[in-house]
């Protein structure tokens, strides 16, 4: 399967996964909100956020990330860290209630592999940080989520960036290869400050 259709399969299942439309209660409780990738650093994305991550809110308020070039092969490992400005509305905080990768595996039986994923509010400890591992043989999408275990709020008032740094290693002969393809911010709680 090309790189380009793993991309739009993906893509479709990120936004079936993603209600239609939100409830009445729930359209009054969501502000409106945009992101934007200010930059990224690592060797997974290239320093120029338009040629290596984009972000997009889908319907329902679920943050996603895409990857343009993040593959590694066995015996290696990248990084990235991608920093997102999420335009709260004047009077409003919001908290990341988990943050999902979705990559294409390729692994032989005497392969590995493992994700961590790591996000902050600049300036403040961890909101998420936990580490995924899988076993090949493996051909096939391979997802990871991770949750906090306490939430971590956006500090009111303020513009502080949201951080994901995620770093993908392939234990085994360079021929086994991981393509992270996107990495989703589920949908914030907000609340009003």
């Amino acid at each position: 399967m090309s790189r380009s259709n793993i991309m739009m399969a993906v893509t479709a299942g990120i936004s079936l996964l993603v209600p239609l439309a939100p409830s009445a209660a729930d359209a009054a409780a969501v502000p409106e909100f945009t992101v934007q990738v200010l930059g990224t650093n690592g060797s997974g994305c290239p320093a120029d956020p338009a040629s290596s991550v984009t972000a997009d809110v889908l319907v329902g308020g679920t943050i996603t990330l895409r990857y343009q070039n993040f593959t590694v092969y066995g015996g290696d490992y990248k990084t990235c860290v991608v920093f997102v400005n999420v335009a709260a509305p004047a009077g409003w905080t919001y908290a990341v209630p988990s943050i999902e990768n979705v990559a294409w595996a390729e692994l032989d039986a005497d392969a590995s592999a493992r994700i961590a994923t790591n996000a902050w509010f600049t300036g403040y400890s961890w909101t998420v940080t936990d580490a995924r591992k899988v076993d090949g043989p493996l051909y096939n999408y391979w997802e990871t989520t991770s949750t906090p275990e306490t939430p971590q709020w956006a500090p009111c008032g303020e513009s502080f960036n949201l951080n994901v740094a995620v770093t993908t290693r392939v234990d085994g002969p360079p021929s086994n290869t991981v393509s992270l393809l996107a990495t989703n911010i589920g949908r914030p709680t907000w609340r009003q400050c």
